[in-house]
């Protein structure tokens, strides 16, 4: 029984992505289908298939966001780059994407240091430093003569963008810009991000505590 469970449950991705295909082919320009099946697919075959979209609808900040993420698990951060800053743009209040954008290039800038790939890392951290500088001025802009969330530090919605822009700026070497960040965000309430800022101020100031 538990085998014939375990192939039922490896056989419904297979079954929804062959429907979700055959509603595709029927309508290629359904973007929600588009976002549905690309998931389900390998990595290769889900860069074409987001990128086939962008000739539908362009202006999709799912498609590019969901691309650039695919293009960063791809290993390509140049590209990754790219149809990120566009959903970005497309998509400027969407909290849970540029969040999620400056981590994931964060992160790839650090995996690429680590793993030897100074151009890469390069890359993958100047994009991430881009994407939260552009997300600190979109705040101060919109908010500009009120109370903007960007400095509540009860609210602390911003403390993970900060911190892993952060760990960017470091990488490439903005080291004082890093820290004032890092300070800001030891002192908002958002106890996991805090601890990991604070530790990291302890790495870059020993005896400062």
């Amino acid at each position: 029984r538990e085998h014939d469970a375990s192939l039922a449950a490896a056989a419904y991705p297979a079954a929804q992505a062959a429907h979700l295909r055959a509603a595709l082919s029927a309508n290629p320009a359904w973007t929600r289908i588009r976002l549905e099946l690309a998931p389900l697919l390998p990595k290769g075959e889900r860069a074409s298939l987001l990128a086939a979209g962008l000739r539908y609808e362009p202006q999709s900040a799912p498609l590019q966001y969901q691309l650039g993420m695919t293009y960063a698990e791809l290993g390509d951060p140049a590209a990754a780059r790219d149809r990120l800053r566009e959903a970005l743009r497309l998509g400027r209040f969407d909290r849970e994407a540029q969040n999620a954008a400056i981590a994931r290039m964060a992160t790839l800038a650090e995996s690429y240091a680590s793993a030897g790939w100074p151009d890469k890392s390069r890359v993958a951290a100047e994009a991430a430093a881009e994407f939260y500088e552009r997300y600190r001025e979109l705040y101060r802009k919109t908010y500009e003569g009120r109370d903007n969330p960007w400095n509540d530090k009860e609210r602390a919605l911003f403390s993970g963008a900060k911190t892993n822009a952060a760990s960017a700026l470091l990488l490439l070497g903005r080291t004082e810009e890093a820290k004032e960040i890092l300070r800001e965000v030891a002192e908002e309430n958002s106890p996991e991000w805090r601890e990991r800022a604070k530790e990291r101020l302890r790495q870059l100031e020993p005896g400062s505590d």
